[in-house]
């Protein structure tokens, strides 16, 4: 399958659920089409590195499954699955994080770190004027220090590529503003408006983040250091 013909399944998957968010429709519709996102973009994440025999996919491939993992977890609204939700996403930044670390090049480039720390910075303020439940407080700044890590080293990773791993670098930065919406949602205001606003963000980031991994491995073959 093209990536276009793919798109287009995606997308629709995408359509279909913020129509079923709208529709403030939380039965078996609600439960279905969400986790049809990740479970697509899964599976062709693997059918398309089927004969990569670069070792390092398999991390792509677990945040992807945790993702998936998150996102039906966070679809009961209680507070323990919301924590496992958030645990389940912290397993994602944390294999992206190794992903990035193993593929990147070894010097850090610093104007990159500066404007990700910038852009983190930012993020963490924001979060900071949100009345955080005392039982979510260390859950959510260890989640939310991991997320910024992911976005740093990412950014490292794509800096200095061609223009089309900038897919990377906004994929992440989409993550930070969706999770952001996330915690606006669940302390302090919860709308429809800012539901549909948290899944265009999240789907557009763990599309852009994935398809711009899948153009680094297929056209990374000078990476062979890394498939031993």
């Amino acid at each position: 399958m093209k990536l276009r013909d793919f798109s287009k399944l995606y997308f629709a998957f995408l359509i279909l659920h913020l129509a079923v968010i709208y529709r403030q429709d939380d039965g078996i519709l609600y439960y279905l089409s969400k986790p049809l996102l990740l479970l697509s973009l899964l599976l062709y994440f693997i059918y398309r590195t089927e004969k990569l025999s670069v070792k390092m996919k398999w991390w792509v491939s677990a945040t992807l499954l945790f993702s998936l993992l998150g996102d039906s977890l966070l679809m009961r609204n209680t507070e323990l699955f919301f924590l496992l939700g958030m645990g389940a996403f912290a397993l994602t930044h944390i294999s992206y994080i190794v992903f990035f670390l193993i593929a990147k090049e070894k010097n850090w480039h610093w104007k990159a770190l500066f404007f990700s720390v910038l852009f983190g910075s930012a993020a963490f303020g924001r979060l900071s004027g949100i009345n955080i439940p005392e039982a979510f407080t260390v859950p959510v700044y260890v989640y939310s220090a991991l997320i910024l890590f992911n976005l740093i080293v990412g950014v490292q990773f794509s800096y200095g590529k061609r223009l089309k791993f900038t897919l990377i670098p906004l994929g992440l930065g989409l993550f930070v503003v969706s999770d952001l919406l996330i915690a606006h949602y669940k302390f302090r205001e919860a709308s429809v408006y800012l539901n549909l606003a948290i899944m265009v963000t999240y789907a557009f980031a763990q599309y852009l983040i994935t398809v711009g991994v899948l153009r680094f491995l297929d056209n990374g073959r000078e990476i062979t250091v890394h498939n031993q």
